[in-house]
């Protein structure tokens, strides 16, 4: 006669069993998801990386582009007057540029404000879009929000040819593309202030010092 295996036996093999075999699939399936994950975090951040540098690159070429226009605003030419020749009238006030860069300048005092105002707002400008970054990176579907944010810049871009147009333009679409963002984020306002800085301090200059 054929000894019984006892049931309670058999489920103890069963059990042993299974704690051997499902956790080993488990943590194949779970590192194998981690591993598609890192891809697709590394893919991801590189794409947000390639963005944020293009912003910057943008932002520096709209800070040097304003740079040059201040500085084309601000030169004066000389006039021959009595003999002597002087880059303002009686009254002080500069005589309009030549158009010949070898005689026309830019007066010191105005070239150094020009300057230092340009120096650190690119400094501060580097630093302000590292900051948008980081918040950005911890963000929900960023995937979807860099694709927003790369259309409405590439809008910005396509028509920088009437300036103040396109600003109001660009913080119109950062807006309706991200209208999304959980309440209380700032991000469109952000961005938008890092391709828009103000550069009102160095826009009305006085016109009579040298």
């Amino acid at each position: 006669m054929r000894k019984r295996i006892p049931v309670l036996f058999f489920l103890m093999l069963m059990t042993t069993a299974c704690g051997e075999r499902v956790p080993v699939e488990v943590k194949t399936a779970m590192e194998k998801q981690a591993a598609e994950l890192q891809q697709v975090r590394a893919s991801y951040k590189s794409s947000v990386d390639a963005l944020f540098a293009q912003i910057r690159l943008l932002q520096v070429s709209i800070l040097d582009e304003k740079e040059q226009r201040l500085r084309q605003k601000y030169t004066i030419g000389p006039r021959v007057i009595d003999g002597n020749v002087s880059y303002y009238d009686a009254n002080g006030k500069p005589f309009p540029p030549t158009g010949d860069p070898s005689l026309d300048v830019l007066p010191t005092d105005k070239d150094r404000t020009i300057s230092q105002f340009f120096d650190k707002l690119r400094t501060d400008s580097e630093a302000q879009l590292q900051q948008v970054k980081e918040e950005f990176l911890k963000l929900d579907d960023h995937i979807q929000i860099a694709q927003e944010i790369n259309t409405a810049v590439s809008d910005y871009v396509t028509s920088l040819v009437n300036a103040r147009k396109a600003e109001r333009q660009l913080g119109n679409n950062l807006l309706a593309k991200l209208g999304t963002l959980p309440a209380g984020s700032n991000l469109p306002a952000k961005i938008l202030n890092l391709l828009i800085s103000n550069t009102g301090p160095v826009e009305n200059l006085p016109a009579n010092k040298n």
